[in-house]
């Protein structure tokens, strides 16, 4: 038995000596995750984001790229809870503040929908997706003269309306 014992834990020295048993980084599960991700398997993605999280709970990628692909699975209570992660963790990041308003404009908040593109806005102005968003937002609540200017400046920064 003692032998059998003395095997073991040498085949496991030798094995993490060379590698194979380290522990996976968030960052190897969020990469992973990605690739799903840009393949549109988002069930497989979210799996890696989340294992990504069990790693480090405080990982920015992970919650923001889970939140997209809740997003495009039309679960936008559940990918507004891994946007409101992503901003607590970047807060000065637009992506998260979009995320999050697209999922609220689907969802016909128009109003907190606005409250995301204006943050989002206030990280970044020159970003024509952004302002088209915010253009969208102040449509759907009757303020056509401002959703108008919105969408003149998201042309201007080069987004085809």
């Amino acid at each position: 038995m003692k032998n059998k014992i003395f095997v073991v834990l040498v085949f496991v020295s030798v094995l993490l000596g060379a590698g194979c048993l380290q522990p996976r980084t968030a960052t190897s599960y969020v990469e992973e995750g990605l690739k799903l991700y840009e393949e549109e398997k988002y069930d497989q993605a979210l799996t890696k984001f989340d294992k990504a999280l069990e790693v480090d709970p405080y990982n920015y990628y992970a919650w923001n790229y889970k939140g997209y692909s809740l997003y495009y699975q039309k679960k936008y209570d559940d990918a507004i809870k891994s946007f409101d992660r992503a901003i607590d963790l970047k807060s000065n990041s637009t992506d998260p503040w979009v995320g999050k308003g697209l999922s609220l404009y689907l969802q016909g908040k128009y109003a907190e929908s606005l409250t995301c593109f204006d943050a989002a806005i206030a990280v970044d102005p020159n970003q024509g997706h952004v302002w088209y968003g915010k253009g969208a937002a102040l449509a759907a609540l009757g303020r056509n003269t401002e959703a108008q200017e919105c969408f003149d400046k998201a042309r201007q920064l080069g987004f085809e309306v």
